[in-house]
């Protein structure tokens, strides 16, 4: 068996999670990914929490099964490392601001030319054209334009949501398009660039909500009752019964003469008076942890979940089905020794198992990859180090 992408080979230029996360995907199938980073510290996220022990594990999380090489990208020598990498690679991917591949001498015009089947993805916040291109964007900033409206009907104002969701969608869009570059590439011989802005990764979903704005049509409640409730002690589960069918068995578990109301039949009296029936499911669920409620919810027919509070990770790195399924892996962590961490987020049939190597030190396949790939001489490597074009 192969994997997807064996064979073919990534430069990640990727920094914090977009773009890393990106060339994750595409080392977790198969390809062969160097993140390049510079001389002087490398990618940011290597010096960014949680920490352990004096030891990151922002980094690894997003870096795994990288090969690692430190450039200095002003150094002329530098600049020619770079040329020589783009003419032996398939596919290049970077984040940085609009604009800045091209000081750095690797613009599309300049690798096409050297390799006219190199693929560049490009992410930044709003993408390369548009008055909002020069603006800088991470994360929260993408999620308070684009999702988090979108993710509260009620209108009230919350803090982001529990991981990178706008990184992590535009880098599997990202995947996406070059996937398709690369089957487009196996029929024409030729490569391309792709822009692709974290805006349009999360506003993309909205589809639907732009048209209907166009019409002049507010959005409307179509179901009730959903949301998140309180149960013991403060912790909360989310729950959906949101149609007839389910509500029903909501009514049949809460056992509540309130709920037992005939309005309560109709599903816009539902709607209008959903605090109402809300405040009876959190008086169901105050003797009982939300854990507790979701399990009795669901063996009821009622899709729900406890709530994991305050972004720590610990209810999921506990999650059964995650355990028991096989989706959280052991990884090595160099200083930490080996930590779970989620696997690859699909499986198929035909491809083995991805590689999970760990994170290496900053420039630590320097030395390999410009004698083994780029054919230097041992001594051409001590004069690039030692010269500073090199770490």
């Amino acid at each position: 068996m192969k994997y997807v992408f064996e064979g073919i080979r990534v430069l990640d230029f990727g920094r914090f999670v977009s773009a890393p996360f990106a060339a994750l995907l595409m080392s977790n199938m198969g390809a062969e990914v160097i993140k390049v980073e510079k001389a002087n510290g490398g990618d940011d996220s290597r010096y960014l929490g949680p920490w352990c022990n004096g030891v990151t594990t922002y980094y690894p999380s997003y870096n795994y099964n990288k090969k690692s090489m430190a450039i200095n990208f002003r150094h002329k020598e530098g600049q020619k490392i770079l040329l020589d990498l783009v003419g032996k690679s398939d596919v290049i991917i970077e984040n940085f601001r609009p604009g800045t591949i091209n000081q750095m001498g690797i613009s599309y015009e300049v690798c096409q030319k050297i390799n006219p089947g190199i693929i560049i993805l490009s992410i930044s916040g709003f993408g390369q054209d548009g008055p909002y291109k020069d603006r800088a964007a991470f994360n929260d900033v993408i999620e308070s334009v684009g999702m988090m409206a979108y993710m509260l009907p009620n209108g009230k104002p919350v803090a982001t949501h529990g991981g990178p969701i706008a990184d992590v969608f535009t880098g599997v869009y990202g995947v996406s398009a070059i996937a398709a570059a690369l089957y487009n590439r196996n029929k024409t011989g030729k490569g391309q660039y792709i822009d692709m802005s974290m805006i349009n990764g999360a506003t993309a979903m909205r589809s639907a909500d732009i048209a209907a704005a166009e019409c002049n049509i507010e959005k409307e409640r179509e179901e009730a009752p959903t949301g998140v409730c309180r149960a013991q002690d403060n912790t909360y589960f989310s729950f959906w019964a949101g149609d007839d069918e389910t509500f029903e068995k909501l009514r049949k578990t809460i056992r509540s003469p309130v709920l037992d109301n005939m309005k309560f039949n109709d599903m816009k009296a539902r709607i209008e008076d959903e605090k109402e029936i809300l405040a009876e499911i959190e008086k169901f669920a105050a003797s009982q942890s939300a854990p507790e409620v979701a399990k009795l919810l669901n063996s009821a027919g009622v899709p729900s979940a406890a709530v994991s509070i305050e972004n720590n990770g610990l209810d999921l790195a506990r999650n059964e089905h995650l355990n028991e399924a096989g989706w959280l892996v052991p990884i090595e962590v160099e200083g930490l020794g080996v930590l779970k961490h989620h696997a690859f987020p699909f499986r198929m049939s035909a491809c083995p198992e991805p590689v999970y190597g760990p994170a290496v030190k900053l420039g630590y396949n320097n030395d390999d990859i410009l004698v083994n790939l780029l054919g230097r001489t041992q001594t051409e490597v001590e004069t690039l180090r030692e010269t500073g074009a090199i770490l």
